[in-house]
């Protein structure tokens, strides 16, 4: 596709922006559908409209100027800041917006293989699921390190777990209210962020730190106490479980293969 040809590798993802905005100057302009110098109105394509296929092309080249644009914010040299994050997710919805939009106009316009490539296009499947990256055995030690593993110090550890979960829920907006708790669980569908992915990480080692601060007491854990532990190795087992599954879906080969081993 030409998204490989212009450069569509991480490194030149600046250069994919600035081809498919040149290339949709050209197409409005050839098209005679530019929206002038007066009030923007928008000007939405139908099936009915697309009688050549350079509508499609349109179509098809913004899909990709946003998901190129949401890539160069993603591959920032210290990441994305909080503003930088809330873009980056509004140009993913717009490219899954696009990209579903062309295929179906290509089920309806296109021939048998043109929709069957709009539908199986490796940039489609990059819009529409999304891979995350995390570090995890480095994001782990570092963390057990600096907060009180160093000194075999869980209870400390478990604090800042607690203080990373309740910063991480406030800022995906995933806080549970006041009211009458409601179970909310993770699913692969609503992870449109690596925060996600980070909440049920930080839920395990809570989890498991908290049943090692149990069974490291002085006098060792009583009967009460070990029932309780051996409830929350559960939980950070099943936590555990489900941060693998996520990644193998969410994550790239290294994050999966991390998920796997830590």
């Amino acid at each position: 596709m030409t998204l490989i040809i212009r450069g569509g590798k991480v490194k030149f993802v600046k250069n994919v922006v600035r081809y498919c905005t040149a290339r949709l100057r050209r197409l409005y302009k050839s098209l005679k559908f530019t929206h002038g110098r007066g009030k923007y109105s928008k000007r939405a394509i139908t099936a009915s409209m697309v009688t050549e296929v350079r509508y499609l092309h349109v179509v098809l080249y913004t899909a990709e100027r946003a998901w190129s644009h949401a890539m160069e914010k993603k591959t920032l040299p210290d990441g994305p800041n909080a503003r930088q994050r809330g873009y980056l997710i509004g140009r993913l919805r717009k490219a899954v917006k696009w990209a579903t939009l062309f295929q179906d106009l290509c089920s309806i316009k296109g021939d048998s293989r043109t929709s069957l490539e709009a539908e199986n296009s490796e940039s489609v499947d990059q819009i529409n699921s999304p891979r995350f990256s995390i570090n995890v055995l480095q994001l782990l030690k570092s963390a057990q390190m600096q907060h009180g593993l160093r000194f075999g110090d869980y209870a400390r550890y478990r604090r800042y777990c607690t203080a990373r979960l309740r910063r991480l829920y406030k800022s995906l907006k995933f806080t549970h209210g006041r009211g009458k708790y409601s179970k909310r669980a993770i699913t692969a569908s609503m992870v449109t962020e690596v925060r996600y992915l980070h909440v049920v990480l930080y839920t395990a080692e809570r989890a498991w730190s908290h049943a090692m601060e149990k069974k490291t007491l002085p006098d060792g854990p009583n009967a009460r106490q070990r029932g309780y532990l051996i409830g929350r190795l559960r939980k950070a087992v099943k936590w555990a479980t489900l941060f693998q599954d996520l990644c193998s879906i969410k994550g790239d080969s290294r994050t999966s293969l991390e998920a796997e081993v830590c």
